[in-house]
Formats: structure tokens, sequence, C-alpha cells
């Protein structure tokens, strides 16, 4: 890796790097002379000199008429790496602040068509607690989703240990002996208890993550990562599971 590269790791971005070479290879240098080194103009050479005057990686004199340039010490390059290091740990406990008031707030995604769609059901087999809580149809999520899709995604929360807990739309079924309930396909299922003839949304919910995903004719999900909705849906959920048909 050429050193122009490796001073741009280190701070030294963009042309600041070229001249700052230029100056180490000249000695002692005008404006002039460090720009045609560097095969930069003139007035982006003098810009960038007084940026490196002010990291004190360059001093100038006065010869004559002429202002001149002088690289300092190369070692100032490592002490003002640590001095940028000392500045931010003095105000990390700041932004720290901020990032944990940031990090408290719901995430909000939105996706849109079959393969955005897949993608937050993917979200779903990251589960930490294992457990999922489902309202929705079958069927609207086959014909979204795609039924070989689903079938692979079922076997591998299966295989991930997540058990499903779904409340589901008894007229919307689909007639796959995996897509039932009981140990093996590690789901306890429900059905509403009235009948839904309208379009809804399928809602799932799992550790602080709420999906809401829609059909064919609407075509969007939405994955919201929100504590204290996910608490308040699964109360919700229990208070449909215990009302639905077994």
């Amino acid at each position: 890796m050429e050193i122009t590269k490796k001073l741009e790791q280190v701070g030294l971005g963009g042309k600041k790097a070229e001249v700052y070479v230029a100056i180490l290879q000249l000695g002692q240098a005008s404006v002039l002379q460090i720009a045609k080194k560097a095969g930069i103009k003139r007035p982006t050479t003098y810009d960038i000199l007084n940026d490196l005057i002010a990291r004190k990686l360059v001093t100038q004199t006065i010869k004559g008429k002429k202002r001149l340039f002088v690289a300092a010490d190369p070692v100032n390059l490592k002490l003002m790496l640590q001095n940028q290091t000392q500045q931010v740990e003095s105000f990390l406990p700041e932004l720290n602040s901020l990032y944990n008031v940031t990090a408290k707030k719901p995430q909000i995604r939105y996706f849109e068509g079959r393969e955005g769609l897949r993608q937050v059901y993917e979200e779903i087999l990251k589960s930490e607690t294992k457990q999922q809580y489902y309202f929705g149809s079958i069927k609207e999520m086959v014909d979204v989703l795609g039924k070989e899709y689903l079938e692979d995604w079922v076997k591998r929360r299966i295989k991930a240990g997540i058990v499903s807990h779904a409340i589901r739309l008894k007229k919307k079924e689909v007639d796959i002996k995996e897509w039932g309930g009981g140990k093996s396909f590690l789901r306890n299922l429900r059905f509403f208890p009235i009948d839904i003839k309208e379009d809804i949304t399928t809602l799932l919910v799992s550790d602080n993550k709420v999906v809401i995903m829609s059909g064919l004719s609407e075509g969007y999900g939405v994955l919201i990562e929100s504590k204290e909705l996910a608490n308040t849906l699964r109360y919700i959920w229990q208070i449909v599971w215990q009302a639905s048909k077994k």
C-alpha cells in the first residue's frame, strides 16, 4: 500500500496526503514548488497547507520575500491522532447519552414486493425468546410469500426451536399437514371466534419485533422494533386466544 493511502486512513484524506508527502520529500519549499510536486493547483495547495499548519504537521518560515513551508517531525502525526483520541474520549459520555436516548426509540422499516416481504419473515427466525405470536390468514401468506418459500421457512423455524402461537382464519386455511397444530410442528393453533370476511393484515410478534404484513392487494410489510408495542399486542393476543376456537 502506497504511503498516501496509509495517510488517508489516519485522517489525511483527499489531496492532503499528496501535499504532505510532497513537503516531506522537498524539505523546504514554496507553495508553487509544493503544488508542482503534488500535482495540485496552487490555490488548493495553499488551503491544504493552512490545514496542515493547524494540525502542527507543517511549519512556515519567511526567507526574504518568499514564504516557505517545512514539514514538522513526522512524530507529530502520532501526537495529532493521540490528541484526537483524547478529544473524542472527553465528549464520549455525551455521545453515549444521546445514543441511549435514540436506542430506546422504536425502529420502523417498510418493505414492498415479495422479496421485501420475505425479508421481513427472515427477521423472525432471529428470535431470541423462541416464541412468536401470530394473527392472520395462512392462505394470504401463501399467496404473498409463495408455497415453497413458506414450507421451507416453517422447517427452518422448527429447526431453530421457535414455537408458533397462531390464531388463524378457519375459512382461509390451506390443507397442508406441516401447517397444522401440535408439538411436532411446534405450533399451538386456534381459530378466530368470529367469521371475518374482509381482507385483514397478518400480525406477528416476536421478541420486541412486530410484523404487519398485508395481502397481495396492497403488498406491503412493516417491521417495528418496539418493546412497548410488542408487549401490548401480546396481551391483546392472549385475550383473543382465550376466546378463540380450538
